[in-house]
């Protein structure tokens, strides 16, 4: 019988890290208000999927002391690491966590930001600017992790590669991230700059890069796309949130791109787990007031929820013919459901249930039985006489006991 082991996986360097931004991207998601708990809990979370770093504001007391007790729960992951703009202020609020070695420092690098949203006089000013807030960073000894806002908009040649080109000099272990801040990156080899992420990862690597980090937007629904695709590039790390929570149509999310790496590349099965994911979701849901679609990827209520013939006596005989991956991977349980497109073996597989529910010993049940036909017969009536919803576990049982009755 075919299983999962039979899907290949691809060979490339399992050293890529995951850096979690839901605690500060996610919380600027409009509606979500998160308070000391969450953001502890969220931590707490992260450490049990094994997520390499979480990045965090501390520009308010809610936010220093939710940092303060990450730090005291003495995780090795995920690292704590700070967010900052390009300010001296800003990175002598980092200094004073003893604990925090590493902090993304924002620059911004379209026209748009550079001109509109910052006014900057040109981009010299911009330049010496943040070069300015840089060299302090690193003087003071932080790993800097640059955030190039807006990257997929910018002038790379005369004013990004410069810029990466000059901080660099200043320190080989330059994180740099990789911001696709409004989703128009592409994922395809051919697509050209600024919006080809295979081409802009090789730019950066050709220019001496080493450490690239890739942050997706989702506007156009490619942020797991092309967060892959920076990786399978040459991209260092991945960052994202759960759930894809964020601004607008929210960021990568940091579960799906867990999955892929875990079933479809070699040697990520022991670093990272998605076995509370499910869990996590109930959290989103009942905590934060985040809606999740039921057809929602990895943690969506219908991922595992078959109700079509065709699909169910599949799944029945073997799960891997309509299942991509192992429901327990994710922490979920497998539901099979009666609706009008199901067929006579879901049928004779729930009444089976329900009467070894019934008995201890159970009986097993072909197709053509007396009793799995007259039960597939009364939901068959009651979709011709027009029911719009699906066949509930507590009805069937009623039906089954009728027909039991009928039959004895």
């Amino acid at each position: 019988m075919r299983s999962y082991e039979e899907i290949p996986k691809m060979e490339l360097p399992s050293t890529l890290t995951v850096t979690d931004c839901t605690v500060r991207d996610g919380a600027q998601m409009p509606g979500v208000v998160m308070g000391f708990e969450h953001k502890v809990k969220i931590y707490e979370f992260l450490h049990e999927m094994g997520v390499d770093k979480i990045e965090c504001f501390l520009h308010n007391e809610r936010d220093r002391k939710a940092v303060k007790e990450m730090l005291q729960r003495g995780y090795d992951k995920p690292e704590v690491t700070a967010w900052s703009r390009a300010k001296k202020e800003d990175i002598d609020l980092v200094l004073k966590f003893d604990g925090i070695e590493e902090t993304g420092m924002l620059m911004s690098v379209s026209d748009a930001h550079l001109f509109d949203k910052i006014r900057f006089s040109s981009k010299e000013e911009a330049m010496n600017k943040y070069l300015e807030a840089f060299e302090y960073a690193v003087d003071h000894g932080l790993r800097v992790r640059v955030h190039l806002e807006d990257i997929t908009r910018a002038d790379l040649e005369n004013f990004v590669i410069p810029l990466v080109k000059e901080t660099l000099k200043r320190s080989k272990k330059t994180i740099y991230r990789i911001c696709d801040t409004l989703g128009f990156g592409l994922p395809y080899p051919e697509a050209p700059l600024p919006f080809g992420i295979p081409k802009m990862i090789s730019l950066f690597r050709d220019i001496g890069a080493k450490n690239i980090e890739m942050h997706m937007h989702d506007d156009f629904g490619l942020g797991v796309a092309n967060s892959i695709a920076g990786y399978l590039y040459g991209a260092t790390s991945v960052s994202g949130t759960l759930l894809g929570i964020g601004e607008r149509a929210g960021n990568a999310e940091i579960e799906e791109i867990l999955l892929i790496l875990i079933t479809r590349f070699k040697g990520f099965e022991e670093k990272y787990s998605l076995r509370l994911i499910s869990e996590v979701k109930k959290f989103f849901e009942k905590e934060l007031g985040v809606k999740i679609p039921k057809n929602k990827a990895v943690v969506g209520d219908n991922i595992f929820s078959h109700e079509s013939g065709i699909h169910t006596a599949g799944v029945i005989r073997n799960p891997f013919t309509y299942e991509p991956y192992p429901p327990e991977l994710v922490g979920a349980r497998r539901k099979l459901f009666i609706g009008p497109t199901s067929g006579s073996e879901v049928v004779r597989y729930k009444v089976e249930e329900i009467l070894k529910e019934m008995s201890d010993n159970g009986v097993e049940l072909k197709k053509n039985h007396p009793l799995v036909k007259k039960v597939f017969e009364e939901i068959n009536r009651m979709y011709d006489e027009g029911r719009k919803t699906i066949i509930r576990d507590e009805e069937l049982r009623e039906i089954v006991k009728k027909y039991v009755e009928g039959l004895a």
